[in-house]
């Protein structure tokens, strides 16, 4: 019999038999539970609470959040870096004689350069 004031584990769960789909933060709780038996050194029969594998789950995903989001800044830093970069070389090549010009370099092609690139245009709106 369950305890009234602790939730169901995840095994718990998963053995109900009129329960036919996934909890709906399934994948969330399987991460959860992956990385505990994988970095916490428990044996993969362990049990966990189903609220601890849900705050778990939901805290890694936050981390690769902000991984995602930090890896981003860098991208556009550097674009940024290279457009500063491209705004010198013009301010200095129309000092110089037309004869001497030097080649500007392209800013990044594909998706992600176009998606920082609206990014700028909109933040600087």
């Amino acid at each position: 019999m369950k305890n009234a004031t602790q939730p169901p584990s995840i095994e718990q769960h998963q053995h109900q038999p009129n329960d036919v789909s996934p909890p709906p933060q399934y994948d969330l709780v399987a991460r959860a539970r992956n990385f505990l038996l994988e970095y916490g050194g428990f044996p993969p029969n362990q049990e966990f609470r189903l609220d601890l594998l849900l705050k778990l789950g939901t805290m890694i995903d936050e981390i690769e959040s902000h991984r995602s989001i930090h890896q981003e800044l860098r991208e556009l830093r550097a674009e940024n870096a290279n457009l500063r970069s491209n705004a010198r070389l013009r301010g200095v090549s129309s000092s110089l004689p037309a004869s001497y010009l030097p080649p500007i370099l392209p800013s990044p092609a594909g998706a992600e350069g176009e998606k920082s690139w609206d990014r700028i245009v909109t933040d600087l709106l």
